[in-house]
């Protein structure tokens, strides 16, 4: 909501954000300690077992969530708007702090001095 107010020959505008608020559905997707990450994959049922990720990014890491159904995690976190596998989510604290589908995306994300130093394991 915009105010427009005029004291004696003055005018002064004021924007107000009244009710606004999006909360998300996150509480089961933060990190349990602080500046540590919770990574959320969802991916297919063939690329479950083959998510490596190396000791340095793993230390960065307090939880890991993986899953192959897509629907139920639509379902349960619609606010995060995942349309297809694999797709994977970085939070920190009470943020989405990053998300991509590539799982190399994820590995150069947390450690930015190894880039391009992995293998990228995203389905075709």
């Amino acid at each position: 909501m915009i105010v427009r107010v005029k004291w004696d020959e003055r005018e002064a505008e004021y924007i107000f954000l009244i009710g606004v608020s999006q909360r998300f559905n996150y509480g089961k997707l933060l990190s349990d300690n602080h500046g540590s990450y919770l990574l959320l994959a969802v991916v297919p049922e063939p690329m479950m077992g083959t998510l490596n990720m190396p000791e340095q990014g793993q230390r960065q890491i307090s939880k890991m969530r993986g899953t192959t159904d897509l629907d139920g995690i639509q379902a349960q976190y619609p606010e995060l708007n995942i349309q297809e596998t694999p797709s994977c989510h970085l939070f920190i604290e009470r943020n989405l702090e990053f998300q991509s589908q590539s799982w190399g995306e994820v590995i150069d994300y947390l450690l930015p001095d190894k880039f391009g130093e992995h293998i990228d394991l995203r389905v075709r």
